[in-house]
């Protein structure tokens, strides 16, 4: 179970930093793309080579840390599995020694296991919808800061 805990806290975490990135950090930080973005150059095929290496910047700036997010959901239900599985077997070995099925210990592996699952299912499920919702924001976000460097282009020439 406490392997599961572990990655239930750096899932938690990363979420947690990636959504007050988004949210807190990353309004200030679209303005700094918007004023440093080129306005004029040799060329409009440069300038259009420089916002398109800006927006790259941006979405990787935003996107840093998701694929990690994303592998952590995936592993949350496998380690909440991995514990069920651990809990099953310590009530079949107590019951091959002979153990009555009432006695505490044989319920309390059993609740390890059935809590264990929870644990990793329920965490697995809401990890899923923030990430979702997060990364609808990131997309949204990006569209703005590609809304914008489009009408600077057009107003450069």
């Amino acid at each position: 179970m406490w392997p599961l805990c572990g990655l239930l806290f750096w899932l938690n975490a990363l979420l947690l930093e990636r959504c007050w990135y988004v949210l807190c950090v990353w309004p200030a930080r679209q303005q700094a793309y918007l004023k440093l973005a080129p306005r004029q150059g040799d060329s409009l095929s440069w300038v259009r080579r420089q916002r398109a290496v800006c927006l790259g910047g941006a979405t990787h700036e935003l996107q840093q840390g998701l694929r990690l997010v994303r592998n952590l959901i995936k592993l949350c239900p496998m380690l909440g599995l991995l514990g069920t599985v651990c809990g099953m077997l310590q009530v079949f070995d107590a019951l091959a020694l002979g153990v009555p099925p009432s006695d505490p210990g044989v319920g309390n592996a059993i609740a390890s296991a059935c809590l264990t699952t929870l644990m990793g299912m329920g965490s697995a499920l809401l990890g899923w919808v923030l990430h979702g919702r997060l990364q609808r924001r990131i997309t949204h976000h990006l569209q703005q800061l590609q809304d914008g460097l489009a009408c600077e282009v057009t107003d450069a020439n």
